[in-house]
Formats: C-alpha cells, structure tokens, sequence
C-alpha cells in the first residue's frame, strides 16, 4: 500500500501533467481558487488500480508495439458513467466476440501443433513389399506376420 507521501506525489504529478496539456492562452485565464481546486480535485481521485483482474500484455509486433489490457472486477461508475447507447453495447458485444473467437482459434492452432508433434514420436509398423519371404524379411532384422514382411521401426515422418 502506497504511503501518504507517495500517493500526494503521484496526485502532484497527474495535476503537472494536467496542467501541461492546457493551452498557454487559456492556462492564463485560471485563478489561483481554480488552479488550488483543480489540484485538490487531482488528491481526492483514487488514483490505485483495484481491479479484480488486471491482465496487461505486450504484444511485439514490427515495427509497432500493441498491447493489450484486460480488467474486471466490482462495477464502482455511476449509472450515468456505464450507460451506453444501444450502438455502443453492440459494438463493444461484438468486439468482444471478434476477441474471443480470435482466442479460441489461437488456441485450437496450439493444440492441433501439440497432438501432431505428439504423434510424431510415435512409430507404426510398416510392410515391405519387395522382402516375398519369410526367411528373406528375418534376415533383415524385421517380423514376418500375416503373410507379409512387417519393419516395426518406420516413422511417419519417413
């Protein structure tokens, strides 16, 4: 938990930051009431990240870096803050399908690569057609069964 000093700090700085984006003309025009009230507004903001579930990636990519955020946790906006239009909840419904799709084929992909490198270690027995007899296909080190010669070290990868 932060102490009182580093969480004034961290309020002085998003007050500074706030301050830098505002343009020289209308920074001017602030008394000191209103620039001492917008930073006790900047103090009075909880500025610590509660989430629930707070899941940051970094996604390299050349010759950009996307990231990507996802949280959860206790709705705590107002009413006013969580209410979308009806556009809004169906695009952000369907962004959330287009991500999970996304996901579960990644994940399909993942799986398919892992059972078929799994596979591949495994060896089959394989017939040998120009070995016609049995004493022929012993002689070689292989099995002869059903009428045919058997190499029981072939991988599929042959």
């Amino acid at each position: 938990m932060p102490d009182y000093k580093t969480f004034h700090q961290r309020a002085d700085d998003s007050f500074e930051k706030i301050m830098a984006r505002i343009l020289p003309e209308a920074k001017v025009t602030f008394t000191a009431d209103q620039l001492s009230a917008l930073k006790l507004a900047c103090h009075q903001v909880n500025w610590k990240n509660s989430h629930s579930i707070d899941i940051r990636l970094s996604i390299p990519s050349y010759p950009r870096r996307f990231y990507v955020v996802f949280l959860a946790g206790r709705e705590r906006r107002s009413a006013q803050r969580y209410s979308l239009g009806n556009s809004h909840k169906a695009l952000a419904t369907l962004t959330a399908l287009i991500i999970l799709s996304l996901g579960c084929t990644v994940i399909y992909g993942l799986l398919q690569l892992a059972l078929a490198a799994s596979q591949r270690d495994n060896i089959y027995p394989t017939a040998i057609p120009w070995l016609q007899t049995q004493d022929a296909c012993e002689q070689t080190g292989r099995f002869w069964e059903e009428g045919r010669c058997w190499d029981a070290m072939q991988s599929p990868d042959f």
